[in-house]
């Protein structure tokens, strides 16, 4: 008998994205905006997921039944209705903790709920906050049972709040808590709300708090810009002072009218500060990442690290380069700097791409020690990709013996593409590294593309023998 030639059977999925998702709006810490446009009628699944899902998207059983979705109902889409045209949705109560990295993801399918859709790419979710420290806040003064002084500037005017709390419920002060001063001790004096500030430098004096000897107390500060959404700001370290009665350890007890001592623990004169926090510049490679910062003085010391274990980092871990990732050149140990502002290179780091790590830069003065500032953590998130697609490619015309015509779009502003045919039954063997050097490409040179520049904007090309 005769054998035929093989007939090829393609199992698409049963819906697909004709624009992938993307965000109307910079999203808050209650809502995101999101809209995408589907090739067909169907249903469609949209949810926000913790970071973690960043290594590992969600599978399409997962989607459908919103495992691992934050937020209230209304912070998630299931199985919604959906026309072949543009979809917008307004995901709200999403209850999203500002400077950390979300995913948020749609699954779209027809309607006979067989999970053969598709899911989309990974749509990144960062609230940014509304304000920030230019100055980190710092004790002024030695505290004492009364009181404590603190000096602190934020980026742009807007709103404070300030408080002492008992250092065992120190851990619990969040954004909002601190909002309704919950925990706050001592009178009226002993603490700010709502206070209206500018962008200057500003200093505090806190009186009439009541401490006592023999225990350890927490003061935070926390910034909003005005007008902002409720908790998008952002909370200061802890600054921590601790008292004791030393009366009894005094070398002269001769005395009986000696008063107690008081000695104020952990809290030296900080020999160095921030004027501005380090920030990312940027996005983060597997080689490492770039950050720009400014010390106060004219003359002191860096020290800078990537790590994972961000609860865990204090000045000394930063000053002693403890838990850092990478090789020498991904952390900084006492790197004189001055007042002016410091760009800052972490190469030969070894980053894994879909994670995210923290930096931290410490400043001391030109004698080193641990009487300088340790500043916050600075999230670094080494992107699954260097480029995506914005816009799949997808052609513009019928497919024609002289050439081929179709788009596409990339997310990145700067980038490079690479374009080639290929016989549809060697497609299994593709590879980035083939494409790039056209392994199996059809046609001659007019018929690929190489290190083609790209941006954001869709991109036309034409693919001819001549």
């Amino acid at each position: 008998g005769t054998l035929s030639t093989p007939l090829e059977i393609t199992v698409g999925a049963s819906n697909s994205f004709a624009v992938e998702p993307a965000l109307l709006s910079v999203p808050t810490t209650d809502r995101i905006d999101v809209r995408f446009t589907p090739t067909k009628l169907g249903r469609a699944w949209v949810v926000v997921t913790p970071s973690a899902s960043l290594v590992e998207p969600p599978s399409r059983a997962r989607m459908v039944t919103n495992v691992g979705a934050v937020g209230a109902l209304s912070c998630r889409v299931s199985g919604a209705e959906i026309q072949a045209t543009q979809q917008s949705y307004a995901l709200s109560g999403c209850q999203l903790d500002p400077g950390q990295i979300y995913a948020l993801y749609v699954y779209v399918e027809d309607h006979r709920f067989n999970t053969d859709g598709t899911l989309s790419r990974t749509v990144f979710v960062k609230v940014i906050r509304s304000n920030n420290f230019a100055i980190s806040p710092v004790l002024v003064t030695l505290p004492t049972l009364d009181g404590f002084d603190v000096r602190f500037q934020a980026t742009v005017p807007g709103r404070a709040w300030a408080m002492a709390v008992d250092a065992i419920g120190g851990s619990g002060v969040t954004s909002l808590s601190i909002r309704s001063l919950q925990g706050a001790l001592g009178g009226p004096e002993c603490y700010f709300q709502d206070v209206p500030i500018d962008d200057s430098v500003q200093i505090w004096n806190f009186t009439d708090c009541n401490f006592q000897d023999m225990k350890t107390y927490m003061m935070f500060v926390y910034v909003e810009a005005w007008p902002s959404v409720e908790g998008d700001g952002m909370l200061s370290g802890p600054m921590i002072a601790s008292f004791f009665d030393a009366s009894n350890i005094s070398a002269d007890q001769s005395s009986s009218d000696l008063s107690p001592v008081l000695i104020v623990e952990d809290i030296p004169i900080v020999s160095n500060w921030f004027r501005e926090d380090p920030r990312q510049t940027g996005p983060a490679s597997p080689n490492g990442a770039t950050l720009t910062l400014r010390a106060a003085h004219t003359q002191g010391l860096l020290f800078m690290l990537l790590t994972r274990y961000r609860p865990q980092v204090s000045s000394e871990v930063v000053y002693n380069g403890w838990n850092a990732v990478g090789g020498p050149g991904c952390q900084k140990q006492g790197v004189s700097i001055d007042d002016q502002v410091t760009t800052v290179q972490l190469s030969e780091c070894g980053l894994l791409r879909g994670r995210y790590y923290y930096a931290f830069a410490y400043v001391t003065g030109p004698e080193g020690g641990l009487n300088g500032t340790l500043s916050p953590a600075v999230e670094i998130f080494v992107p699954t990709a260097s480029n995506n697609f914005a816009m799949e490619p997808r052609l513009l015309a019928t497919p024609r013996i002289s050439g081929v015509q179709f788009s596409f779009a990339a997310t990145q502003e700067f980038g490079l593409a690479w374009v080639m045919m290929i016989e549809a039954w060697k497609a299994h063997e593709l590879t980035i590294a083939g494409v790039k050097s056209f392994t199996n490409a059809v046609g001659n040179s007019n018929c690929r593309r190489a290190s083609l520049a790209i941006g954001t904007a869709t991109q036309e090309v034409v693919l001819a023998e001549s």
